[in-house]
């Protein structure tokens, strides 16, 4: 019986493996990672194409559900609590942006792109080899987060949210 009831536990952790492959899976691209998501309750799509660092340091590119996408920047460190903060970045030896109002996450602790900047920012990702972020806090503090770019292009490629 102990045989039986053995198989029987490996076949059922093999399923569950199985299962949770099916609506999570993952590829790793250099520094960024794809992951594919789909809400299970709703066929969303939800994946994600990210690279992360340090301190809960991270650059996302989310698909939304809807067709569209939000690119998150976070610092890993509270912000602010006002609905927008001023955000800059610099990919590679470019100028860096003008400083720019982004919203706030509701936690305080990560920004998402505005709409008319996205594409911009989208294509820097895709085709540059470092970005750097600096996101005024509370204090008016500008810390400044770097991450490289490698592999970017091909997380980002991946993501069907960002082929309309």
């Amino acid at each position: 019986m102990p045989l039986v009831a053995n198989k029987m536990n490996k076949f059922l952790q093999f399923g569950i493996l199985l299962c949770a492959s099916v609506l999570v899976s993952q590829s790793v691209y250099a520094d960024w990672k794809y992951v594919e998501n789909t809400d299970p309750m709703t066929d969303e799509n939800k994946s994600i194409a990210m690279t992360s660092h340090g301190r809960n340091e991270s650059v996302i590119v989310r698909c939304d559900g809807n067709s569209d996408y939000d690119i998150i920047l976070s610092v890993g460190e509270y912000l602010n609590d006002n609905a927008r903060v001023p955000v800059q970045f610099r990919i590679d030896d470019k100028e860096p942006s003008e400083e720019r109002s982004w919203s706030l996450s509701t936690d305080g602790t990560a920004v998402f792109a505005p709409l008319r900047y996205k594409k911009e920012l989208i294509e820097g990702l895709k085709n540059g080899s470092q970005i750097v972020v600096q996101i005024t806090d509370y204090r008016g503090s500008k810390p400044f987060s770097k991450f490289s770019l490698a592999g970017s292009s091909a997380a980002i490629s991946q993501l069907t949210c960002l082929s309309n």
